[in-house]
């Protein structure tokens, strides 16, 4: 079973980070395998009360070790 098939039997968001989080990488040109399978089962998936239920995060924290604060909220502003 390939971890896309594996990430879409998750049933809530919290298992689908967890599976997803090994594979995420920081990046600057490319978007990493792990946020690839979470962006994929988030289509179906992905609801604004989990999303909401997540632990949040700062940015000061995000760039002291954004390997820590995977899988958090960080509420911003700014363009993508």
């Amino acid at each position: 079973m390939t971890p896309a098939e594996i990430i879409q039997k998750m049933e809530t968001l919290e298992d689908a980070i967890a599976l997803a989080k090994p594979a995420m990488a920081d990046t600057e040109s490319a978007v990493s395998i792990g946020a690839v399978l979470l962006g994929a089962w988030s289509i179906d998936k992905l609801s604004w009360n989990a999303l909401n239920a997540l632990p949040k995060t700062e940015h000061k924290l995000v760039m002291k070790d954004p390997d820590e604060e995977r899988g958090k909220v960080l509420c911003t502003r700014g363009q993508l």
